[in-house]
């Protein structure tokens, strides 16, 4: 959120106030605190849009929700987990009554991979991942008997977003109905994605990805160490050999259409390879 200071219809000055709880930011700003919220949650755009002397608007690039997998986790290297994962997640109904509460407007649906659904970089065909409970089940039961497992424990790190925060419980609830048992931990968003930026060990963490150039943020997007020293060997933490080669090849891509044809691939490959998984996306607001 930010405080303005005007003088004869001209903005003089902007100060930045961070609100360390989640819903402080909002209830600041309808009591008039702060002048402009840089972030509204997906279940108050109806109730700001109305509300008198409150304008709203879009950013240019529309958010990607995606759980992140490390790869240095044996058990998350297994592809049969992976969709287990996938198939116990019910997307739209989740961002319906979790995130959004209420019916889905242009710019909310499931997402198929982490590039906006619509932009260049949309693989036409690719349908969104489909929920399956019982199938997830038969599935997280056959990995753990390809990998002789008596029980699947992962960690899940989510930032301390409105919208998240709503929305883990009924996930890692989904989950464990197909007995993968997750621990839910809590952190402040900035602290947690710059420590996943750094290429430290993770299992499987949430997170919102935007990019205004998708094809150069493209590893990023899908590995949050992609850009991290090497001596984090972050790259390790690809869940898809297959997917870590086709990011590497778009690094070297030496044309704008060589690199799209790569970015377009990856969108193609990613829904059956899972290196993330893909939730949903959203338009954000200011306001």
């Amino acid at each position: 959120a930010a405080e303005a200071t005007t003088g004869g219809g001209r903005i003089r000055r902007f100060r930045e106030r961070r609100f360390e709880r989640p819903g402080a930011a909002l209830a600041a700003f309808r009591r008039g605190e702060v002048a402009l919220l840089a972030h509204v949650p997906a279940d108050q755009v109806a109730k700001l849009a109305e509300t008198p002397d409150v304008s709203l608007g879009t950013y240019a690039q529309p958010t990607v929700h995606v759980l992140a997998l490390d790869g240095r986790n044996p058990a998350l290297r297994n592809r049969t987990l992976r969709r287990a994962i996938s198939y116990a997640i019910d997307r739209a109904a989740l961002l319906e009554e979790a995130i959004v509460r209420g019916p889905l407007r242009d710019g909310q649906s499931p997402a198929d991979g982490v590039f906006a659904r619509g932009g260049p970089l949309d693989a036409p065909g690719v349908k969104p991942l489909g929920h399956d409970p019982v199938l997830a089940l038969a599935l997280a039961s056959l990995a753990k008997g390809e990998m002789k497992l008596d029980a699947i424990k992962l960690k899940l790190e989510f930032p301390d977003v409105p919208e998240v925060q709503a929305v883990v419980p009924r996930i890692v609830e989904a989950l464990r109905a197909a007995r993968i048992e997750v621990e839910p931990i809590a952190a402040p968003r900035s602290r947690l994605e710059s420590e996943l930026r750094t290429g430290r060990r993770f299992d499987l963490a949430y997170r919102i990805v935007r990019a205004e150039e998708p094809v150069l943020a493209a590893g990023s997007m899908i590995l949050p160490g992609y850009d991290a020293p090497p001596s984090a060997n972050a790259l390790a933490s690809s869940a898809s050999p297959r997917i870590l080669q086709l990011l590497l090849q778009l690094e070297k891509a030496v044309d704008w259409p060589g690199a799209r044809g790569i970015a377009i691939q990856i969108d193609r490959e990613l829904r059956d390879e899972l290196p993330v998984i893909p939730l949903w996306q959203l338009n954000e607001h200011y306001a």
